[in-house]
């Protein structure tokens, strides 16, 4: 008998059971376990489109999470968890294709972040064809493009940006006595 009943209830979890099927046995006394409400990969998708259009990049950091709740961080680590084999779930092909649309990096974080940034500063100062100062709160293609040139101004101020990041920014036309405020 306890075979049957499990048989039942993981007829039930996996939606083969008819309407019919279910009241005939809910009848019987059979008290289903309703599975824990998941969110769906779709709704994370929708929540990193958003995050990407409201920042211009991917690296969520891993604790961050949507004023409406949803623990985006985590669910952007799982995808690259799945991605690199570090979860005991895959990711499809056609979700890999999905989240690379919207600039979703899967190695190497820090240099992706690195050459992003660089990449957009490139882009906006040969855009502006002219010497110009970068505020804190000034934003490129959605980028904070300000605050992560204030983070590399105090990585120069102290010593702590490598002599090659200093020269891939000289490189693309920064002059850290020009574009600090």
């Amino acid at each position: 008998m306890f075979q049957w009943v499990h048989q039942q209830k993981k007829l039930y979890k996996l939606g083969e059971l008819s309407a019919y099927q279910i009241v005939r046995l809910e009848d019987m006394g059979m008290q289903w376990i309703k599975p824990k409400q998941v969110t769906g990969w779709n709704q994370g998708f929708q929540y990193a489109e958003q995050y990407f259009e409201e920042n211009g990049h991917l690296f969520v950091p891993k604790k961050y999470v949507t004023p409406d709740g949803f623990e985006l961080g985590k669910w952007i680590q799982e995808q690259r968890s799945r991605y690199l084999g570090l979860s005991r779930y895959e990711i499809s092909d056609d979700r890999i294709d999905r989240l690379e649309e919207i600039g979703m990096f899967w190695e190497d974080l820090k240099n992706a972040e690195w050459d992003w940034f660089v990449g957009l500063l490139r882009e906006c100062i040969r855009i502006t064809k002219k010497p110009f100062t970068i505020g804190k709160s000034y934003r490129h293609k959605n980028y904070a493009l300000g605050e992560a040139v204030s983070r590399v101004i105090g990585q120069y101020a102290d010593g702590s940006l490598s002599a090659e990041q200093e020269r891939e920014l000289r490189k693309g036309g920064f002059q850290f006595n020009i574009h600090i405020k």
